[in-house]
């Protein structure tokens, strides 16, 4: 099957999806190595994301996480209360911070390679984010999708973009500060790890009605000869823009 163009993504859909199945088997495979020696603890995963974030954060005893839509279910509805903001026009992101777990990354952006898979840094820019150019821009009617490391053997502890990412949990508010300067923020709904062979490629890349966020790393069960075999998943949505207004 050809790799499938991201610039006519919405013109061959259902194509586009097929392709971008790989994309989770890509960043959940062999190109990442954790550094078992030097990394003070594995990266955290959605079963276990409240002690370890708590933990870090807090001396006070960690509260139980609200409930979940189920993913791409929100739709941007601001957790179900006030009005659903007003949706953003096209500018590309360029910052990614998730402040209550310490994400912080500079985001660039990427497309797929020959097998439809999305690209996603090299070990020596391991500490930035990608924004996949087959999605919506964040704060535009879409999903836009932002991925990173987990992990590299290049850093010193380890600890890539999104080492974190499996310690956020609903409610975390996402910020994604874009070029034209407007900051898009974002509600998590929800946080999983998915199996490689179980990418849930719909629900990641495919149509929303409302302004979507999803945010990719490595995730699940590691080995040294197969890296990681699953992915972590954030899905959350738009809630509103900080910075100077919105140019909807």
């Amino acid at each position: 099957m050809a790799a499938p163009d991201p610039r006519r993504g919405r013109s061959r859909g259902s194509q586009v999806l097929l392709g971008l199945a790989a994309a989770g088997f890509l960043l959940g495979g062999a190109t990442v190595y954790r550094a078992v020696a030097d990394a003070p603890a594995p990266p955290p995963q959605p079963s276990a994301f409240q002690s370890w974030a708590d933990r870090l954060r807090t001396p006070t005893a960690p509260t139980a996480p609200t409930a979940t839509p189920t993913p791409g279910q929100s739709d941007g509805s601001g957790g179900g209360t006030g009005r659903t903001p007003r949706p953003l026009g096209r500018s590309l992101p360029v910052r990614i911070t998730v402040p209550r777990v310490g994400i912080d990354a500079p985001v660039s952006p990427t497309g797929t390679d020959a097998h439809g898979g999305v690209v996603v840094p090299d070990e020596d820019h391991a500490r930035e984010a990608v924004w996949f150019d087959g999605s919506a821009t964040p704060g535009q009617i879409g999903p836009s999708v932002i991925l990173a490391h987990v992990d590299s053997w290049k850093l010193p502890l380890g600890e890539a973009a999104f080492y974190a990412l499996g310690a956020t949990r609903p409610g975390d508010v996402v910020r994604v500060t874009r070029a034209d300067g407007t900051v898009a923020d974002f509600s998590v709904d929800t946080v999983t790890v998915v199996s490689r062979n179980d990418f849930p490629t719909g629900a990641v890349y495919g149509p929303t009605t409302t302004p979507q966020l999803r945010l990719i790393t490595c995730g699940g069960g590691f080995s040294k000869q197969g890296g990681y075999d699953g992915n972590v998943v954030v899905y959350a949505h738009f809630t509103g823009v900080a910075g100077k207004p919105g140019r909807g």
